[in-house]
């Protein structure tokens, strides 16, 4: 069953907002954790960006008939 272009780039919009959506929060996490000087809640804000980054590599756009 092919996807159709329209379909994959829905979709690809989607996850576009989920992976910006993790890096916000990670932001505003890790800058929470700056401000109240909290070492656990600084590195949960890292890691939620790195998350992000690597969701970046994870859902790439599919080879074939571009």
């Amino acid at each position: 069953m092919r996807i159709s272009r329209r379909q994959v780039s829905e979709r690809q919009r989607s996850l576009a907002w989920v992976k910006l959506a993790i890096a916000v929060v990670g932001i505003i996490t890790w800058a929470y954790g700056v401000r109240e000087d909290n070492h656990r809640v600084r590195w949960m804000g890292i890691a939620l960006i790195a998350g992000a980054f690597l969701l970046r590599f994870l859902f790439t756009r599919p080879r074939g008939d571009e």
